[in-house]
């Protein structure tokens, strides 16, 4: 059995529907039939009617049973059946299509400000700020009172303007007005403050460039006021820390006059012989420009004049010592010839004395072995048998050569045909080394009174 109101199934003899609350026609007191024998309707339910045919049973008089008939049940339709639901469904569908078609509208939206927004920072990247700014513009028509769409914009002006400052630093750099310079690029460094966008990037590329390139040409212009290399150098250390185009001619500056000034310092030493100390000067340019045909001429240059100071100073070395040798030599020389001079004049004295105490024997070894062989003894003896006495006045010797010339003058006590005189004689004699020993090699005298 269904419920003929809203198509639900019942359990049988059931008198109201347990879905929606309607009476049901089930045979119930309350429930309207069609008396027959009246032809008339009695309380008919809005959803039961007549079926075309009346069966049998009501056609028959039987009261009784009329009364107990019950009229064939009417299946519900599908809408009756599942209505509710399907209300329900249609309202779910209604809800989603208007919260996707939000969605899609503001997923528009926000792809529209996307693509406005990629294009500003597109147009910033390569300078075009007024562009940028009309599509920030545009995306705020799209999304109003957007504070970071505003920000964004605040951001494209700050960009503009340093733009346009930055233009005017890089004139002045140009035409060499460095403190102009500096304070237009202090003023952008302090609008640019610590802000970190995409939309200045560039600004602050651009403002980076032109700070190092400022910083280079204030190198060179410090450079140009040093004349020594060890206030040079560290110049070139501050050049390594920045890149720029300026950078390397100013290091190529830097580097020409270490090289300069290395060069007139190395020569000077050079000049003045301080050899270490030139090629130290020559070493320390060729530290930054080691390929440089001045320096490395220089370098051979004192290599050179170092060989020859050395050559030159082994070759007075070598003077000097002979020098000395030969003043050692020359002095020895003299010494020996002092002590042989001494000896000779103490052989002649001896060979005298024994004359006058007439030990001829001892006074003829005193004679070279020429004067002995020549003279014998007893031809020596017998020249001195008038000879008493003899004594010497004087004596005096010099080199001569190898020998010792050895001159005396004596007096001598002699007999004569006039009896006992006093004779002077002035001899010179030859005295030298024979086998180590000093002798008397020769001589000859003269009477002088």
């Amino acid at each position: 059995m269904y419920c003929n109101k809203c198509g639900a199934k019942q359990p049988e003899n059931a008198a109201f529907c347990f879905s929606c609350g309607n009476r049901l026609n089930t045979g119930v007191p309350g429930r309207s039939v069609i008396d027959l024998r009246k032809k008339t309707k009695q309380a008919e339910s809005p959803t039961t009617s007549v079926p075309p045919v009346l069966p049998s049973i009501l056609l028959s008089g039987d009261n009784a049973s009329a009364e107990a008939y019950r009229y064939p049940e009417t299946k519900p339709s599908f809408f009756a059946r599942h209505g509710s639901w399907f209300a329900l469904a249609v309202l779910v569908l209604l809800i989603v299509g208007g919260v996707y078609g939000w969605n899609a509208y503001t997923g528009s939206i926000d792809a529209q400000t996307a693509k406005l927004r990629s294009d500003a920072e597109a147009f910033a990247r390569d300078g075009d700020y007024p562009a940028a700014s009309d599509s920030l513009r545009q995306a705020s028509e799209l999304i109003r009172s957007d504070a970071s769409l505003d920000a964004e914009l605040a951001l494209i002006d700050t960009a503009a303007s340093v733009q346009g400052q930055l233009r005017q630093a890089s004139e002045h750099i140009s035409s060499g007005k460095l403190d102009e310079a500096e304070r237009v690029l202090a003023s952008v460094e302090t609008e640019l403050g610590e802000r970190a966008s995409a939309l200045l990037e560039r600004e602050k590329t651009s403002f980076l460039r032109q700070k190092d390139q400022l910083a280079v040409l204030r190198i060179g212009e410090e450079a140009g006021k040093l004349d020594n290399v060890t206030a040079l150098v560290p110049l070139l250390d501050k050049l390594e820390r920045v890149d720029t185009d300026e950078s390397e001619a100013v290091r190529a500056a830097i580097v020409a006059q270490i090289v300069g000034l290395s060069s007139d310092q190395a020569a000077a030493l050079l000049q003045s012989g301080s050899f270490a100390s030139a090629a130290q000067a020559v070493e320390q340019g060729l530290k930054y420009a080691p390929a440089d045909s001045g320096l490395l001429k220089l370098n051979g240059e004192i290599e050179s004049a170092k060989t020859a100071a050395a050559d030159r100073e082994k070759a007075e070395a070598a003077q000097a010592a002979e020098a000395k040798r030969l003043a050692e030599a020359e002095a020895n020389k003299r010494i020996e010839q002092a002590a042989a001079r001494e000896e000779a004049e103490l052989a002649v004295q001896s060979f005298y004395g024994n004359i006058a105490t007439q030990n001829y024997g001892g006074a003829y070894a005193l004679l070279g072995a020429n004067w002995q062989k020549g003279t014998g003894y007893s031809a020596f003896v017998s020249g001195y048998d008038n000879t008493y006495d003899v004594w010497l006045d004087s004596i005096d010797s010099a080199q001569n050569g190898e020998n010792v010339q050895v001159t005396i003058v004596l007096t001598a006590w002699e007999s004569s045909e006039f009896g006992m005189v006093y004779s002077t004689y002035r001899s010179v004699y030859q005295v030298g080394y024979e086998n180590g020993t000093m002798k008397i090699l020769s001589g000859k005298g003269e009477k002088l009174s």
